[in-house]
């Protein structure tokens, strides 16, 4: 999976932090999860870009986003998700469910589409102000 963060080039090199602050907090909690995958199948909730800590994934990855990228497997809405029930090991949503119309919906088909005994790592931020891509 190629390393894509969208637009940080253009962004002087003292500032990237403050654009795009690090979030070491997300690099431990996935870490901690990918230590108990299987190595199966991973679907990335918001994947148009790497989220923090997904750099190390060396499984399976389907992206789903609105919109296509380089790491980007499906382009649809994550209201009604394209995939069977059951067939994904674990779900990573990072600082996404605060964007979709409804969380809740988006929610139960994330319930959905997981394995039985899958893990789910979410992530929503609490006081960060615009974090939203170019």
């Amino acid at each position: 999976m190629a390393l894509h963060r969208s637009g940080i080039q253009r962004v002087p090199r003292l500032l990237r932090g403050v654009w795009k602050p690090l979030n070491r907090m997300a690099e431990r909690n996935v870490s901690g999860m990918l230590d108990m995958l299987p190595r199966l199948w991973v679907l990335v909730v918001g994947g148009g870009t790497i989220g923090n800590g997904l750099d190390r994934l060396d499984t399976e990855v389907i992206g789903i986003h609105l919109y296509g990228s380089a790491v980007t497997q499906l382009v649809a809405g994550t209201h009604a998700i394209p995939l069977q029930t059951g067939s994904v090991d674990a779900v990573i949503v990072q600082a996404v469910l605060e964007h979709v119309l409804a969380p809740m919906q988006v929610v139960t088909e994330i319930h959905r589409v997981l394995a039985n005994d899958g893990l789910v790592y979410a992530e929503t931020p609490l006081m960060q102000q615009v974090h939203a891509g170019a």
